[in-house]
């Protein structure tokens, strides 16, 4: 963690742990002063104030019965941690445009639809006419960045409350919550009116 021994023998260990951690943190040590040892993971600053992510054993030294002391050995799991966020974004998330992908709507709209409320909801479907021309005419190169163009422009017109995704090839989704139809329409409307073309 950078520090010294000198620096911390005597001094209280939860202070280093991440703010959002501290309070399951001192759940788990209770348990190990009530005689239980425990695994777990959890993230401390070190001495730069970087995030360090440990997987943590504690064992408590038991002697006639009594917690005399506590065992505790910290893993650095922090490499393995950014790559296990690497793959789920790569596993999410669409190579070239970096919008949710299509697993990512189909987690979306599953969670939706099993959310017992009344919020409506719309699904808009967007695919982009003749778009084989461009690639077959000026490469692929040119389609990706027209591609990107395109995810862009969605994400910058597109409300708050929605998500948009690249589902596949030309075709793009966008996902509004908390909506009407007259809302709906609207936005549909609006969005038609920044991706047509006249010549």
């Amino acid at each position: 963690m950078g520090y010294t021994a000198d620096e911390l023998i005597g001094t209280p260990f939860l202070p280093h742990i991440v703010p959002e951690e501290r309070e399951r943190t001192a759940e788990e040590y209770a348990k190990v002063k009530s005689g239980n040892a425990v695994q777990y993971e959890t993230c401390m600053f070190n001495k730069q104030q970087e995030r360090v992510h440990l997987h943590v054993t504690v064992i408590p030294i038991i002697v006639d019965g009594e917690v005399t002391g506590i065992h505790c050995l910290g893993k650095d799991i922090t490499d393995k941690k950014k790559f296990e966020e690497k793959l789920n974004y790569m596993a999410y998330h669409d190579y070239l445009t970096a919008l949710p992908n299509q697993h990512h709507f189909h987690y979306l709209l599953k969670k939706l639809l099993s959310n017992n409320t009344s919020a409506e909801f719309a699904i808009f479907f967007l695919d982009l006419d003749r778009f084989k021309i461009v690639n077959d005419s000026l490469g692929h190169e040119y389609g990706d960045v027209l591609l990107k163009k395109v995810a862009q422009r969605i994400q910058s017109n597109k409300p708050s409350t929605s998500t948009a995704f690249r589902y596949g090839g030309d075709e793009f989704i966008l996902l509004l919550e908390q909506t009407t139809e007259a809302k709906s329409k609207a936005i549909a409307e609006k969005l038609l009116k920044k991706f047509i073309v006249t010549i």
